[in-house]
């Protein structure tokens, strides 16, 4: 009898995935192993990554691709606008983006890796947007560690946030940035923002990777 209850489970459970294959249907994978910290892994030049840039009940496909991995730098092309060239301080933070720039003292942004949780720092930012000069300070929190679920698959990622208000008080625009961090590449994952403009209007908008290739 034990025997024959094993192989009902048994055909039960291929029963349940060949549903979930003629379905189309993406089953559960594994739980992901979690790492006590997350240290800084370039990722590999020709990597691509397909998001979904949902904007309230739009969504928008944009395609990335890794054109080099220089030192701290990761330069990108995106699809939108058509062959835009971006470079970013460790997937985290833009450096150079459509004309825009932002400077800050690399060591002590690098000093926040490996990330763990708790770890923070205060980082003066200043730059251009638009031709407007811009000086801000962004506050950086690792969150979590922890396992997120992406249509590209299942990942263990780090959580980091940053935020910073312009005008006194946050009177011109405040904004945050949540990013899950690949802990193998480095990559984001998924990224939320929240921004609040003049007028306290509330606005936000979220990147999830949709493929990786």
């Amino acid at each position: 009898m034990p025997t024959m209850g094993k192989g009902i489970q048994m055909t039960r459970t291929m029963h349940v995935f060949l549903l979930a294959a003629l379905l189309g249907l993406a089953l559960p994978a594994a739980a992901t192993e979690l790492p006590a910290a997350v240290d800084y892994r370039p990722p590999a030049e020709g990597l691509v990554i397909e998001y979904s840039l949902i904007d309230g009940d739009d969504r928008y496909t944009l395609t990335t691709e890794v054109l080099a991995a220089e030192g701290d730098d990761v330069v990108l092309k995106s699809s939108v606008p058509a062959r835009q060239t971006e470079r970013y301080f460790r997937f985290l933070l833009v450096r150079e983006s459509a004309g825009d720039y932002f400077r800050f003292d690399e060591a002590a942004l690098a000093g926040l890796w490996p990330l763990r949780p708790g770890k923070s720092l205060r980082l003066p930012v200043e730059g251009s947007i638009d031709g407007a000069p811009v000086l801000l300070e962004l506050a950086f929190v690792v969150e979590a560690i922890e396992e997120v679920l992406v249509p590209a698959g299942r990942f263990a990622a780090a959580r980091v946030s940053y935020a910073a208000t312009l005008g006194p008080g946050g009177a011109l625009a405040s904004f945050r940035v949540t990013s899950w961090l690949d802990a193998e590449r480095s990559l984001p994952l998924r990224v939320d923002v929240i921004y609040t403009t003049v007028g306290r209007e509330t606005q936000s908008f979220r990147l999830v990777a949709q493929a990786l290739r």
